[in-house]
């Protein structure tokens, strides 16, 4: 038989696992709504870069052509993530990379991850990657944020010395994500010894 202790007891356990969940809801969606603003920006940005771009390449070519700027935003966030001073404010200022560094690259992430939702009724594949020469020593926490933020878009290879190998096994990734679509990404030769991304 419950005591009236026992009946306050029970009430505030319920009452503080009321605020928990409350609390645990606030914060998802607290979470959800900093992730929507992030990707407002980004989206915002890459607009920005596009217009620049496309009125760059509007001087330079003539006729129908076709670019992606959320791939090479995309790609530019990747290297920005490893550049630094005066590279790394020329990436940010010509890319509109608005945000902070930690929200840019989970924005990038959460908005690849939308844009290649397949239940979308439009398909779209985003797949973008690096290739590094496997002596270089990049910094661990670079290597872990492509891994957590761009699918693990950082590749090793041997460019020093087996850059036809490296451009094969690029050639191959290339077209496999866009299947058959792109054979060859890299035609034979561009890629040498003295390769490094």
């Amino acid at each position: 038989m419950y005591t009236s202790r026992h009946h306050k007891l029970l009430t505030l356990i319920l009452i503080i696992i009321t605020l928990t969940m409350s609390s645990i809801s606030v914060s998802a969606k607290t979470q959800q709504q900093q992730e929507n603003g992030d990707i407002r920006e980004l989206v915002m940005g890459n607009t920005a870069f596009a217009l620049d771009f496309f009125s760059a390449l509007m001087a330079y070519e003539e006729g129908n052509f076709v670019f992606s700027p959320y791939s090479l935003s995309n790609a530019f966030a990747m290297a920005w993530a490893g550049a630094r001073e005066n590279t790394g404010r020329e990436i940010r200022d010509v890319f509109h990379l608005n945000l902070p560094p930690e929200a840019l690259h989970r924005g990038f992430s959460a908005l690849t991850i939308q844009l290649n939702n397949p239940d979308r009724t439009s398909r779209i594949v985003v797949a973008n990657a690096l290739w590094a020469e496997r002596s270089f020593q990049f910094e661990p926490g670079y290597q872990q944020l492509m891994l957590n933020s761009y699918s693990n878009g950082f590749r090793l290879v041997d460019f020093a010395n087996a850059p036809d190998q490296a451009t094969e096994e690029i050639n191959q990734w290339a077209s496999n994500v866009t299947e058959g679509k792109i054979e060859e990404l890299i035609p034979a030769g561009v890629v040498d010894n003295l390769t490094r991304l």
